[in-house]
């Protein structure tokens, strides 16, 4: 699930299940370096401020067995300073299966 540019957006009560190996078929170019259950993606708060993300259920089991680096998060982030201002991120549910090195739980920032 993809949030950009909403001001005051809600994502609330969803459930997100990703499972499987993410490798590309034949002759297509190779995945990227990692992948989300949910991604807050603007580089800009003030155009993405006040964002309530609350009580969604994420399962994460994915895999990349041509790219063993990649990693598989359960909510990734545009910046560690992002701010939710008068939104708020809480009552998330995250699991992973830990048998899996690739995927994780906690958030990855990015730009």
């Amino acid at each position: 699930m993809g949030i950009a540019g909403g001001h005051t957006d809600i994502v609330a009560n969803n459930s997100i299940s990703l499972t499987g190996d993410v490798d590309p078929s034949a002759g297509a170019v190779a995945s990227v370096a990692f992948g989300s259950g949910i991604r807050v993606a603007n580089a800009s708060s003030a155009s993405h401020a006040n964002l309530t993300l609350v009580n969604n259920s994420v399962y994460m089991d994915l895999s990349s067995s041509s790219t063993a680096a990649n990693r598989y998060y359960a909510i990734s982030g545009n910046a560690a300073s992002y701010a939710f201002g008068t939104g708020s991120e809480n009552y998330n549910n995250y699991f992973i299966n830990t048998a899996n090195t690739q995927t994780v739980t906690g958030i990855r920032y990015c730009i």
